[in-house]
């Protein structure tokens, strides 16, 4: 009798440990809505109007605008813009006489100027090289004549290892 009384309390007492000892299991929290978006120090959340283009008819818009701000800039004689992401691909074909220090400094200029017309680009990866803004090119006509992005993933990945963004946001 004491042994099945041992029993019966010595299964009800794990019964009990092990019931105690599950998991609890915690509501999943919302997601956030990707068309709502807050600054860091900005409490008040707002629409996001400024999403980045989808079509290419759109991306191929915002390239023009970008290549137009980069020939503002003093030194630039043309510029070919790709568009992917947040990311801008910009080749520029400079004027005679610059060379060295004021290069680097040129394609500064032109990824500050780019980062200021649009607070969309996170990153702008300028070129003066001919090869590449030869692919930069191919890349924009691409797709201003309505070819998808994902066709052009790895030329742009190539580009972008070649190359090193100007400024970071």
């Amino acid at each position: 009798m004491k042994r099945l009384l041992a029993i019966s309390l010595s299964a009800a007492f794990f019964i009990t440990l092990g019931a105690g000892c599950a998991p609890v299991k915690k509501p999943v929290p919302p997601r956030p809505d990707p068309r709502i978006v807050s600054e860091p120090n900005d409490p008040a959340p707002r629409n996001n109007q400024n999403r980045m283009p989808t079509t290419s008819s759109e991306m191929n818009k915002l390239a023009e605008k970008m290549s137009d701000e980069a020939v503002q800039v003093s030194g630039v004689k043309s510029a070919a813009v790709a568009i992917s992401g947040t990311d801008a691909y910009v080749g520029i074909d400079l004027k005679s006489g610059a060379e060295g220090k004021e290069t680097n400094n040129i394609k500064k200029a032109v990824a500050d100027r780019l980062e200021n017309a649009d607070n969309r680009i996170t990153n702008v990866y300028v070129s003066t090289d001919a090869d590449t803004i030869t692919r930069i090119k191919r890349v924009a006509k691409g797709i201003a004549a309505g070819k998808p992005l994902a066709s052009f993933t790895a030329e742009l990945a190539e580009i972008g290892r070649r190359i090193t963004p100007q400024k970071d946001k």
